[in-house]
């Protein structure tokens, strides 16, 4: 660890460094040009961009706006995005850690499964072009101005986008990273804060860590991976491709039902599991589609209610068996 890592909190060790010339990791580069944002100051963004990566050219024709965002929580992307205009159009500008999980699923989106989505249910904004470096990748996307959805709406249009998944057909091609549900970073964390509440509470591993494995088994369908109200807009848009990936069945739905409110107890999942297994049935039988889907439920569900909780993983138990 560096004197100035030692001696001073992280954005204000990074500063040093940068000031000094020393070399910067990503993180570094995360907070200052959080900072940088944050006050508006593209010139000093972009200069810190360079310094981070010499090898990266931002393509020339585009002209600053806005900082857009604040609050990324990519552990690849920065935290903060820029709105650039050209002549013709507004373009949406995010950057990338080079070879990551995150630009490898949203590029691999982008190429074999977006235009396979019906435009007239699912809008998806276009990647207009990318630009990589030794370090950094920039893309470069159509802006939508975001406008907030209601809950009806919300639930609507991630069960039209499921819809629209559930019909692709999963690309040969695909790199392994794609199956890889441990790579998702959301879920690893909500699977590991799972197991740590029933840990705390007496409550069998065995449980969760029988259905993760039955889970794993079963068929792979096409998922966005985060499908949350701050990742679509009115009417019909959906964004933020950057968890894609090749899930087992209720993956995205069990997700939704968390951040849509719509769970209270085991018997409404297995109500929910009966209205939507025929999006998934060509595949998978209605028991694994039950188990997969209360599994996913107890995974996102988080610690805030916690009888509830402790009632799905009963559920779950009882589903094992």
């Amino acid at each position: 660890m560096s004197f100035a890592r030692k001696l001073f909190p992280a954005g204000v060790a990074a500063e040093l460094r940068y000031c000094f010339g020393l070399d910067l990791n990503f993180n570094d580069l995360k907070r200052l040009g959080a900072k940088y944002a944050a006050r508006g100051d593209a010139k000093s963004y972009e200069s810190l961009i360079q310094r981070y990566d010499p090898q990266l050219k931002l393509p020339s024709g585009l002209q600053f706006e806005s900082f857009v965002g604040f609050n990324g929580k990519g552990e690849n992307t920065l935290d903060s995005f820029r709105v650039l205009r050209s002549s013709e159009r507004k373009v949406f500008e995010k950057f990338y850690l080079s070879g990551s999980v995150d630009w490898e699923k949203i590029s691999f989106f982008m190429e074999f499964h977006a235009s396979d989505i019906d435009p007239h249910r699912v809008l998806i904004p276009k990647m207009i072009g990318s630009v990589s470096g030794e370090g950094l990748v920039v893309s470069h996307s159509d802006h939508i101005h975001v406008r907030s959805v209601s809950s009806t709406e919300y639930f609507d249009l991630a069960l039209l986008c499921i819809n629209e998944l559930s019909r692709l057909r999963l690309n040969p091609a695909a790199p392994e990273l794609l199956f890889d549900v441990m790579l998702h970073a959301g879920f690893a964390r909500c699977y590991r804060k799972s197991l740590d509440f029933a840990k705390e509470r007496g409550i069998g591993l065995e449980t969760l860590r029988s259905a993760l494995g039955q889970v794993l088994a079963m068929p792979r369908y096409a998922a966005h991976g985060d499908l949350s109200v701050k990742n679509m807009s009115a009417p019909n848009y959906v964004f933020d491709w950057d968890n894609f990936g090749y899930y087992p069945p209720a993956f995205d739905l069990a997700l939704c039902m968390v951040k849509a409110g719509s769970l209270y107890s085991g018997e409404s999942v297995a109500d929910f599991a009966k209205a939507h297994y025929p999006l998934y049935s060509s595949r998978c039988e209605a028991n694994e589609f039950y188990l997969a889907l209360l599994f996913f439920c107890v995974s996102f569900s988080g610690n805030r209610d916690i009888p509830f909780k402790e009632a799905l993983l009963d559920e779950l138990q009882r589903a094992l068996a």
